[in-house]
């Protein structure tokens, strides 16, 4: 919980909810999560006995196509028709990090959670991302036209929310999302379906999300063999629990 406030720090402010009544809600949710999914889809980053991060996801039949928004995806953070355990998919319900802990800690939950697709034979993962640089990037196109964003019209705030999702920069000769959320992500080999207005509360993002899949590189013929999702599987969780070699996979 205490990680969560930090790390969405800018999100719940915008709560009409004191921190005392924010603590006691998301006590309950989680609590409510961990009941429903079970501790192996729980996973935290620590380091000398603190948590420092933690991601949350679970089997699901719902799909990256069906997406309209957090709370209609998750029920209001309740998983109440989220979480199948036959379900194909694994929904990334909640990624979050201490400002602190850097990217290795949070790259170490991201491959051990790749490592879970491929070892449950699943089909893929997907999460919904902020684009936490698009309002000052919208900030500096409406100066540029004499303009502010809060004058934009709601069909002007999608289209300058499609033009940042669709921008990009050159790094290394390859060319990568503007957005630095999204960079991360296409890193480790994510695919991006759209941009969703109203995907959640916050501020940076303008309100607005893109759904994000990865998808399992083992063939479907493949997946059969509990021996093959066994070892790949495998490989990917123990490099996870190294931050020396997680950083070798995501270079």
């Amino acid at each position: 919980m205490d990680v969560d406030l930090a790390a969405f720090r800018s999100v719940y402010k915008e709560y009409e909810a004191t921190e005392t009544e924010l603590r006691n809600r998301l006590t309950d949710i989680f609590a409510m999560r961990l009941d429903k999914v079970g501790p192996d889809w729980f996973r935290v980053a620590e380091k000398d006995g603190s948590i420092e991060g933690f991601l949350v996801s679970c089997p699901t039949r719902k799909t990256p196509d069906e997406f309209k928004s957090w709370e209609e995806t998750t029920d209001g953070g309740t998983l109440m028709s989220t979480y199948d355990p036959s379900g194909p998919n694994v929904y990334v319900v909640s990624l979050s990090m201490l400002p602190k802990a850097g990217e290795g800690a949070r790259n170490m939950l991201i491959l051990h959670t790749m490592g879970k697709v491929v070892e449950g034979g699943y089909d893929q993962f997907f999460f919904e991302s902020r684009l936490p640089g698009l309002l000052s990037w919208s900030r500096r196109r409406c100066r540029d036209k004499g303009r502010t964003v809060e004058s934009l019209t709601e069909a002007e705030r999608y289209d300058f929310a499609e033009s940042y999702f669709h921008s990009t920069r050159d790094v290394k000769g390859k060319q990568v999302p503007l957005d630095p959320l999204l960079r991360i992500y296409d890193q480790i080999g994510c695919t991006f379906l759209r941009v969703f207005p109203d995907a959640y509360e916050d501020a940076k993002s303008m309100n607005f999300g893109v759904v994000g899949v990865w998808r399992n590189p083992v063939p479907r013929a493949l997946r059969k063999n509990f021996l093959v999702r066994k070892v790949v599987g495998g490989a990917f969780c123990t490099l996870s629990r190294s931050h020396r070699l997680t950083g070798k996979a995501f270079s």
